[in-house]
C-alpha cells in the first residue's frame, strides 16, 4: 500500500524539467519580432529624416534657377504677372482679383517628364534639382520619385516677375518596412505611399 502511495506522489509531484526551454520557445519569437520591428522603424525614421534634409537642399536649388516647366519661362526669363483690366502695372497682386492667376504646373522625372508637352518640363533644370536631392537621399532614389510643383503665391505685382511657391516632393515605397506593416494592419489594405516635401517661395528665379 505504501509503495502505491509513493508511486502516486511521485507521479503527481511537480516536474519542472524543460520549463526553461518551453519559456524560450514561447517568448523568443515575440522578442525577435519586436527587435526586428524596432530595427525597421529606426531605418524608416532615418530615411524620413535624411530625405527631408535632401528635399530641403533640392528646394533651395529649385528657387535659384529658372522654373522646370518651360511654360513659365519666356525669352529666357520667368514670366510676368498680368494685371486684370482696370488695374495699373505695379499694383500688388493680392487680393486675388488684381492679377490673372497663373496655373499650377508639376514636373515629375523619369518617364513622366514628357507626358504633358504643354508644360514643357526641362530635363536639364529638373536634373540639377534631382542630383542635389540624390546626393543626400538614401536608398538610391530614381528621377520618377521626385516631383517639382510651382503654384501661384500672388505675392508679386502686375507686369513684374511671377513669384511661385515651389514644392519639391520625394515619394518612395521600396523601403519603409515598419510603416508598411503598420499601414497594412490599420487599413487592412495596400500600404500608404510615404512622401516628404518642402515648399519655399521662389522670389527671384534666375531673373
Amino acid at each position: 500500500m505504501r509503495a502505491n502511495k509513493f508511486r502516486v506522489s511521485e507521479f503527481l509531484r511537480r516536474d519542472e524539467r524543460g520549463s526553461t526551454t518551453v519559456e524560450v520557445v514561447l517568448i523568443f519569437p515575440v522578442v525577435f519580432f519586436f527587435a526586428i520591428f524596432v530595427f525597421l522603424l529606426a531605418l524608416d525614421f532615418f530615411w524620413l529624416l535624411t530625405s527631408q534634409k535632401a528635399v530641403e537642399r533640392g528646394a533651395r536649388v529649385a528657387i535659384t534657377q529658372l522654373p522646370v516647366p518651360g511654360v513659365l519661362v519666356k525669352n529666357g526669363q520667368i514670366i510676368n504677372y498680368q494685371e486684370k483690366p482696370g488695374y495699373d502695372a505695379g499694383v500688388a497682386c493680392h487680393p486675388a482679383d488684381v492679377c490673372t492667376a497663373v496655373q499650377s504646373y508639376s514636373c515629375r522625372g523619369g518617364s513622366y517628364i514628357d507626358l504633358d508637352s504643354t508644360v514643357g518640363c526641362n530635363p536639364g533644370r529638373f536634373n540639377r534639382v534631382f542630383q542635389t536631392v540624390y546626393e543626400m537621399a538614401p536608398n538610391g532614389i530614381l528621377p520618377s520619385d521626385l516631383t517639382i510643383t510651382y503654384e501661384d503665391s500672388l505675392l508679386g505685382r502686375g507686369s513684374e516677375s511671377y513669384i511661385p511657391l515651389v514644392t519639391v516632393e520625394l515619394r518612395q515605397t521600396r523601403v519603409l518596412g515598419a510603416f508598411r506593416w503598420i499601414d497594412s494592419f490599420l487599413s487592412a489594405g495596400d500600404p500608404v505611399e510615404r512622401t516628404v516635401s518642402v515648399t519655399l517661395v521662389g522670389e527671384s528665379l534666375a531673373n
